[in-house]
């Protein structure tokens, strides 16, 4: 509120670290898929599912890896990832800024 002099800690909205899947209030189920290649993580999936879990879509077709997902009462899904991008091999560091995505 006041362009970062002061902080509050605040875990509301934040997902657990271990929590992989969410619904919405219209029952859409949503699953965060964290991959790795062996020691090395790479980025996320972050699948849809309008029919419980039958059928899914991947939502998320960036290469980046999430570390926080949450819905909002509007059901909107916010993704909270760092600018990393994979380039394949791995992520780059050339910019380590904090992004926000949402899908309506």
């Amino acid at each position: 509120m006041d362009e970062g002099e002061t902080w509050k800690v605040s875990a509301k909205g934040l997902t657990p670290y271990d929590q992989k899947e969410f619904r919405d209030s219209q029952g859409i189920l949503y699953h965060h898929i964290a991959l790795s290649n062996g020691e090395l993580v790479t980025p996320s999936l972050i699948l849809r599912s309008m029919d419980d879990g039958t059928n899914w879509e991947n939502i998320f077709p960036f290469k980046h890896y999430v570390y926080s997902m949450y819905i909002d009462s509007k059901d909107r899904l916010y993704l909270g990832i760092n600018g990393m991008e994979w380039d394949g091999v791995s992520f780059s560091c050339s910019d380590i800024t904090a992004i926000l995505y949402y899908k309506k």
